[in-house]
């Protein structure tokens, strides 16, 4: 099973269909899917996508957690060994967040995700708001800060891990995704990263959105079995590590 965890945080998922991250794709090779409108989420209320202010990563990832729980025992056909998580943005920082604070997944994707507060800040178009929506600042209150920051946690890191960036990201800029893998290759933790030279917050080209699909469905089989319902791409253009 791969348990998808949608950005934002503020928005939800619903009935749509795009080729960024595209649900018919990551269960082509044979995966149950799932996303969850978890903690955050908006269209449950103000209250609800505001529970997270302060703490972006606890109750979200209970929810994904639990409803982990709740489809294994619904559907005996899954593994439990076999189950797999993966974002982007803020689904990249719950990715991180999961890295610190489980050891549930057998392995994890992690694409252009908020992996460092201090990487991030100055960065954001929001800094206005870090106090309120992260906790602190670096120089009011990085003790704050650093309690929602998946760096912070980075002796628990431990699951296998694949980080992707696009290197125009000026919305969650690449260096978030050469840090965390740094991080993990110095921790001796199974870990790739693929950078995207010509691409921004989202892998737009389809092409590169070809090759990214391999890269994902690869690294999931290499952790969860399947078989990548994709050839390995003939591209130049990404730097893998």
């Amino acid at each position: 099973m791969v348990q998808l965890m949608h950005g934002g945080p503020n928005t939800m998922v619903r009935d749509s269909w795009n080729y960024r991250w595209n649900a018919h794709a990551f269960a082509a090779p044979g995966y149950v899917v799932t996303w969850v409108n978890r903690h955050g989420s908006t269209g449950f209320g103000q209250q609800f996508a505001q529970s997270i202010l302060n703490e972006w990563g606890v109750k979200p990832l209970d929810d994904i957690l639990r409803a982990t729980d709740h489809l294994l025992a619904r559907f005996p056909n899954i593994d439990p060994k076999r189950v797999a998580a993966a974002g982007a943005s803020y689904g990249g920082y719950m990715a991180a967040w999961a890295e610190g604070h489980t050891d549930r997944f057998a392995c994890i994707v992690d694409h252009a995700g908020v992996n460092d507060f201090i990487t991030q800040y100055g960065a954001d178009v929001t800094t206005y708001s870090f106090t309120k929506v992260l906790g602190g600042t670096p120089w009011e209150n990085p003790e704050g800060m650093q309690e929602n920051n998946p760096m912070a946690f980075a002796k628990n890191f431990k699951t296998p891990m694949l980080i992707l960036h696009g290197q125009q990201d000026y919305r969650v800029p690449y260096a978030n995704g050469t840090a965390l893998y740094g991080i993990l290759q110095a921790m001796g933790v199974p870990s790739r990263l693929v950078i995207y030279p010509n691409e921004n917050h989202w892998i737009l080209s389809p092409q590169n959105s070809i090759h990214w699909n391999w890269e994902v469905q690869s690294w999931l089989a290499r952790y969860i079995g399947g078989k990548p319902t994709l050839e390995k791409p003939v591209f130049e253009g990404a730097e893998e590590k």
